[in-house]
This record gives C-alpha cells, structure tokens and sequence, in this order.
C-alpha cells in the first residue's frame, strides 16, 4: 500500500476475545533514497500512539516496532495515517513474537521475561545480560501464550550447571498444561564448568493446542542457570530427508532483514559487523551425514572464500570453511548457491551458527539434505 498525500489513512479491525495487551509492528519502507522519512501517526481505537517516528525508515522494507499496545475486549481499531511525505506500507503485525505457531522461526524466550517463582532474575555476563538463578527445588519459571492452531514443536534449554553430570529430567521438569513432558529423559545434562558456562540442551518434543496454554520450566535439584529457551521446528529424518532454513527465520545477533523480491520467501539478511552471528536449531532422528547449500549474494567484482566472510560452526564445532569459492555477484539479487560440503551431525539436538567477519554479504537460506 503506497501513502503518499497527507490525510492517507488506512484502518485495520481486529477482534479480541479478551483485554490484552499485544505488540504493534508495521513492516513499511520509504519511496527511495532521496526522499526524507515520512510523518505518520497511528491510532488505535481511535486514541494516538505518543512517542513514535519513521525517522529511521529506508528504502528497504524493515519491522519496526510501535510498542505495546492494549486491545479491548470486542472489536478493536488500528489506523495508520500519513502526516506528510512517501511511504509503503506492506503490513502490521500483532504479537510478531509471541503467538507460536508451526512456522520455522526460531525465537528466544528470555527466561527474565517469563513469570518467576522461587527464584531470582540477576545479572550476567551472557550476550542477553540477565539470567534466571538461585533456581532452588520446586523454584520454577511459567511463560504464558496463545497458539492460533495444534502445534508440534521442539524444546532447547540454553543453560548452565555446576554438579556431577546427570540426566535432565532428574534436574528440571518441563510441564505443560499441567502434564509433565517426558521425552527429556534421554538428554544429559553435563557439568559445563561453572555457572556462566552455557550449552543448548534438547528438552523434549511439545504438542500444544490451540488456544491459551501455560508452560513451566520447574527445578527438581537447582545447580543451575538458565539464560533462554528455544522453541523450533527445523528437524531430519529418513521420511523428511531435506530442510530449508530460511536466514530470517534465524536467531540473529546484530544482523538486519531486508525484503529482497527474488529471495526465497521474499527476506535476506545483511551482514557486515564483525562478531554478528545467526543461530539455527535442528532436530535429528539418527546421527547421519547431512549436505550443506548456503545460498548467499557477495556483492563485488572478485571471488573470495567462505572464510573470509564467516566462521560456521556446528554444536560449537568450527566447520572448515578453507578453499570453498564464493563467486562474487553483480548485485544483492543475484544469489548464488554454495555447496558446503557433508558434515555428521548428532542424534538429537544440533546447533549450526554463522559468525561474521567484516566483509558484507546477503544471506537468503541454508539448505539441508541427507
């Protein structure tokens, strides 16, 4: 949807079960490059939202958040109107990481932002700052959500414990709904060397259902930390022998997501930044072998090697990047598909993550296949 005169509106009707509260996100870009970013103003059920500009939109499309906002019970309005300058707007998102569903975005729930009991959210050195310790028996974590549908899905723990190797159901117990979880009962969880140590750990397989469902993480021995959870999708097995990651639906770490027509899926990410990285969960059936395709845009007149773009590492093993071509492309469109080679990975949970140097590139998805 293009806004280009001042007084464009546009008016979205959501209807809610209950009083809520919910994310606001438009995904919109300005006209082009010469054009300054517009003035907008949005209401919501007729009230304006203070605070907010599109000072920093660009000429890609991008997600920007507008806050949290509350919905009433009942039928609710969103309007978006223009206040002066060009802009597209592509669309508005509710809950853009809240609601769960079957898709193959990976997300982090950060253990601080569930409803603790019996233990303490503090501070740490890990990449998110905070964590949740002092996790005493019975002490438990509870995080709340929505699922629009049925929902399988899988369960990784990022974690950290100080005490003689043991199995994870004997530590922490996953309920959901008010039903323990036993699938966890063949994860081990091993001493990581200390309390700022941290490991992805497999915590079992979730069938949710639709609807409003409450899930806890509760401590049956404490002796450890916990900085985040994972709920993902992406799993290999003899009946499902390939698996596209697309690179947006990573967990990213100072990366940028553009919309980029000849993409897959319509989204790339950009890369630049020494020391970004995106992080992708996998479930395997069996330890086997498994391809790896990266399909990616490096922007240049030369060719270079995968090793100087990025570290890739799987289950926090350095995956040998030397000698692999990337051919340079005549612009971002122009992806080109680069064959990584075989690598074994592990039955259960396995951890591939990309870490950037400082050559730019454009990443569109990562294809697996057994």
């Amino acid at each position: 949807m293009f806004f280009t005169n001042p007084g464009d509106s546009s008016t979205y009707y959501i209807n809610s079960d209950e009083e809520a509260l919910s994310d606001l996100n438009l995904i919109s870009r300005k006209k082009d490059k010469t054009h300054s970013a517009p003035s907008i103003v949005v209401y919501v059920n007729e009230v304006a939202l203070e605070g907010h500009n599109m000072s920093k939109l660009t000429p890609e499309y991008t997600d920007m958040s507008f806050g949290t906002i509350s919905l009433q019970k009942g039928l609710n309005t969103i309007t978006i109107q223009n206040r002066g300058g060009s802009f597209y707007l592509d669309a508005i998102s509710l809950n853009n990481e809240i609601n769960i569903s079957n898709s193959d975005k990976q997300i982090i729930y950060e253990a601080e932002d569930c409803i603790t009991q019996g233990c303490r959210v503090v501070s740490s050195d890990v990449p998110s700052k905070k964590i949740v310790g002092y996790n005493y028996p019975n002490s438990y974590i509870e995080y709340r959500f929505t699922c629009l549908e049925r929902v399988q899905t899988y369960l990784a723990l990022h974690i950290s414990y100080n005490n003689p190797s043991a199995w994870l159901k004997d530590v922490i117990s996953i309920v959901l709904n008010g039903m323990e979880i036993n699938e966890s009962s063949d994860s081990m969880l091993m001493n990581t060397g200390g309390y700022d140590n941290y490991v992805d750990v497999y915590a079992g397989r979730l069938t949710i259902p639709q609807g409003k469902s409450v899930l806890r993480i509760v401590s049956r021995t404490g002796n450890y930390n916990l900085d985040y959870f994972t709920l993902f999708n992406t799993s290999l097995s003899a009946e499902k022998s390939s698996a596209i990651m697309e690179s947006e639906n990573g967990i990213l770490n100072q990366q940028k997501i553009y919309y980029q027509e000849n993409a897959s899926n319509q989204q790339i990410t950009r890369h630049k930044q020494k020391g970004a990285s995106g992080r992708y969960y996998i479930y395997c059936e069996e330890e086997r072998y498994i391809n790896i395709t990266n399909v990616l845009s490096y922007v240049s007149l030369q060719n270079c090697y995968a090793d100087d773009l990025f570290d890739m590492t799987l289950n926090s093993r350095v995956l040998n990047n030397e000698n692999i071509l990337i051919p340079g492309s005549s612009s971002v469109s122009h992806s080109q598909s680069v064959d990584f080679g075989s690598v074994l990975f592990l039955k259960g949970l396995n951890v591939l993550e990309f870490k950037d140097y400082e050559e730019e590139y454009y990443f569109d998805y990562c294809l697996l296949t057994i």
